[in-house]
């Protein structure tokens, strides 16, 4: 990619950042992401059709690097992956309460089960089978929402170590 294209993608998608902590996703307008980028809106328009395929782009790039952050290291225990995970989650808590919460969340909620699904079914404890991971990829986003809303007040640790105990079949 373009060193100047990369910029300026960069440039609407912290505009679009700055402007998720600050209002709704359904109140944020082209025009006031060009004016935050400090880009025209042509040339937001040679970028992205519109502002749900930019969240589409800055939602995937946040999956990927929560992907990234969990599976990275090796030789770590799944409750060590999951404080990883959310820990960064907690660091991005403002963009991920916008993504989990908002009223228009559902397309990336439902991008998020996916990659639980996807996630969970590479662990070798869980039994195969749909309705576990169904079971286990909602409750997780229901915990996440939870987390991201500020309703579960416990730190990383913890909430990994619960979920932990959950993915592990441990239900009590």
């Amino acid at each position: 990619m373009d060193r100047r294209v990369k910029k300026t993608k960069t440039a609407i998608k912290q505009a679009l950042i700055t402007l998720l902590k600050q209002t709704k996703f359904d109140e944020i307008t082209v025009t006031k992401l060009t004016q935050i980028a400090d880009v025209s809106r042509k040339t937001f328009y040679d970028h992205y059709t519109d502002k749900y395929e930019l969240i589409d782009e800055l939602s995937a790039e946040y999956l990927q690097e929560l992907n990234e952050v969990s599976h990275g290291p090796k030789d770590i225990s799944t409750k060590e992956r999951l404080v990883l995970w959310l820990s960064y989650i907690k660091e991005h808590q403002t963009i991920f309460q916008q993504l989990i919460v908002n009223d228009s969340s559902y397309l990336f909620q439902d991008k998020f089960l996916k990659y639980l699904d996807n996630s969970l079914k590479h662990n070798s404890k869980i039994k195969e089978d749909n309705t576990n991971y169904a079971f286990l990829s909602y409750g997780i986003l229901g915990v996440v929402e939870g987390f991201v809303a500020g309703r579960i007040q416990d730190s990383p640790a913890v909430v990994a170590q619960k979920i932990n105990a959950l993915t592990d079949g441990k239900l009590g």
